[in-house]
């Protein structure tokens, strides 16, 4: 079976479904992963994150990953139109069986704007789509809290995750008082495995399943 990702930004991959892509890839599923900004270039930075994306994706076990440049936290400024069109590509072009992408509820924009992309690329796929939610972005939209419907038990995959993380985005983490941090990421985890009755699981919406 074949799995795409589609990410604002390189680590949304593993906030969001890392510990998941690690369990299909062992299971022997091929999983690619698209970005769609650097991630970084509203910082002021101007290093991209292409080699640490490659180095998730192998630590996650994907097949493959690719990483485009629209503008970092301003894709509402590019139409919408051009981020589907690169959406409707990479479907056409991996023809997955299942879709991960944002949340509708994600409080930072480029999340938002790829999910809207997602839905209109997908309208003619028979593909399950899934949403995720992301670690300092889904929690902080207090009005339009994250609504998972899908629990993926992760137990014995929660290391690739927090592999991931340390290894590939270690400039993203943050302090103990953060979300984006080592601890909580695990401890998100452990709650969302006490919801399902396993010790560690990733949540999901399931937005589109054709039985």
């Amino acid at each position: 079976m074949r799995v795409l990702v589609l990410a604002a930004h390189p680590d949304d991959e593993v906030l969001g479904a890392g510990a998941t892509i690690a369990k299909l890839a062992h299971a022997g599923h091929e999983i690619k992963i698209v970005t769609f900004t650097d991630g970084v270039g509203a910082r002021g930075e101007t290093n991209g994150r292409q080699i640490s994306l490659q180095r998730s994706s192998q630590i996650l076990g994907a097949k493959g990953c690719r990483a485009y440049d629209f503008p970092d936290n301003r894709m509402d400024a590019v139409p919408l139109l051009d981020i589907i069109k690169v959406a409707e590509c990479e479907i056409e072009e991996w023809n997955p069986r299942i879709i991960f992408t944002h949340s509708r509820q994600c409080l930072n924009v480029d999340h938002r704007r790829v999910f809207e992309a997602s839905l209109v690329a997908t309208r003619m796929s028979h593909a399950k789509i899934m949403s995720y939610e992301v670690l300092s972005s889904s929690e902080w939209n207090y009005g339009s809290p994250f609504r998972p419907n899908c629990y993926v038990d992760v137990t014995g995959y929660e290391s690739f995750k927090i592999s991931a993380m340390r290894d590939a985005y270690g400039d993203e983490l943050r302090g103990n008082s953060h979300p984006r941090n080592l601890d909580t990421i695990l401890d998100q985890m452990r709650v969302n495995g006490s919801a399902c009755c396993v010790s560690y699981a990733e949540r999901f919406e399931i937005i589109k399943e054709v039985l």
